[in-house]
């Protein structure tokens, strides 16, 4: 019984890689998902959503390498210059981070 279970998903596995490869679907799975492909293709709502989504990505990154560079200014163990290689910031950015909370500290 396992054996068919294991045939039956490399099967499938076979045929979204297939569809993947040609872009021509092959069963039920690969017809939905290339259904789901020309809708977001054609329906301008869908398009602009995903247009920025590497933008949004982009804004996480962003975000994370400065609320790591912030930890370790907090945990002062490195110099600006390192936190700033570390975390592919400029270094302008991580002296402007040390001033914030060497403010928030003052309060």
């Amino acid at each position: 019984m396992q054996k068919r279970r294991d045939n039956t998903s490399d099967i499938e596995i076979r045929s979204f890689l297939d569809y993947i490869k040609n872009k021509r679907p092959t069963d039920n799975f690969t017809h939905t998902i290339d259904l789901a492909v020309k809708k977001v293709k054609t329906d301008e709502s869908l398009r602009g959503i995903f247009m920025c989504e590497p933008i949004r990505i982009q804004d996480a990154k962003w975000a994370a390498r400065v609320e790591a560079a912030k930890k370790l200014l907090v945990m002062n163990v490195l110099s600006h210059e390192q936190i700033a290689q570390a975390e592919d910031l400029p270094l302008k950015k991580v002296k402007e981070l040390a001033e914030e909370i060497a403010a928030e500290k003052k309060q």
